[in-house]
C-alpha cells in the first residue's frame, strides 16, 4: 500500500478534484455522492487512499461515499470566526485513469446554534 502511494506520489503530478455541498446534520447513512457519477464505466476502481474524516464512509462495492457520525459544522471547524469554508476531505487513487481523484466536502451551516453575544446589553 504504501509503495504504490510512493509510486503515486513520484510518477502522478496531476489530480482531478470536485467539490461537493452537504449540510450539515444530515442523517447519519446517507450517501452524498456516488463516484459512479463521475465515470458510470463499471470498469474503474477507486482505492481511499486518505480522508480528513471518520464521519464519511468510502464503499469499495458500489463507489459510494456516506455519512457515519453527525456532522456539526461548528465542532468540525471550531475556530472558524470568519465563516469561512468548512471542508471535509477524501483522496482516492482511479485505478482505471491512474490518477488522484481529490472530493472536497464543503459543509454548509444551517444556524442551529443560538447568537452569542460579548455583552449583555449595547
Amino acid at each position: 500500500m504504501l509503495l504504490i502511494y510512493i509510486f503515486l506520489l513520484v510518477g502522478f503530478s496531476e489530480c482531478r478534484e470536485r467539490e461537493i455541498l452537504i449540510n450539515e446534520e444530515t442523517p447519519i447513512e446517507t450517501i452524498i455522492f456516488d463516484l459512479n457519477s463521475i465515470s458510470p464505466s463499471s470498469l474503474i476502481t477507486y482505492q481511499l487512499l486518505e480522508s480528513s474524516s471518520s464521519s464519511l464512509l468510502f464503499n469499495s462495492t458500489t463507489n459510494s461515499i456516506s455519512i457515519t457520525k453527525r456532522i456539526d459544522r461548528d465542532i468540525l471547524c471550531p475556530n472558524d470566526d470568519l465563516c469561512s469554508t468548512c471542508y471535509l476531505t477524501m483522496k482516492f487513487y482511479d485505478m482505471f485513469h491512474y490518477d488522484i481523484l481529490l472530493l472536497k466536502f464543503k459543509i454548509n451551516d444551517i444556524n442551529d446554534n443560538q447568537p452569542r453575544f460579548s455583552s449583555n446589553t449595547y
